[in-house]
């Protein structure tokens, strides 16, 4: 988390990183405001399943990037 962290003070599209357990969720926002980013959350997802990852979106505006850990 501590990398996501040090993302979040460079990258304004992440308006938050939270985790409980094993599940972190990083919450994408367009604006000062925390507008959800529901657009932009899809476009992330679609390009790291590009790359091999399979990230989950919840949250109720879908756009909470989900990662956990494989079993």
């Amino acid at each position: 988390m501590a990398a996501l962290n040090e993302l979040q003070k460079k990258q304004p599209l992440i308006g938050d990183v939270r985790g409980h357990g094993l599940m972190v969720g990083v919450e994408l926002v367009r604006d000062a405001k925390k507008t959800p980013a529901t657009d932009e959350t899809s476009k992330v997802k679609a390009m790291l399943r590009e790359r091999g990852f399979l990230i989950g979106v919840g949250g109720t505006w879908g756009n909470v990037l989900r990662i956990q850990p494989p079993w």
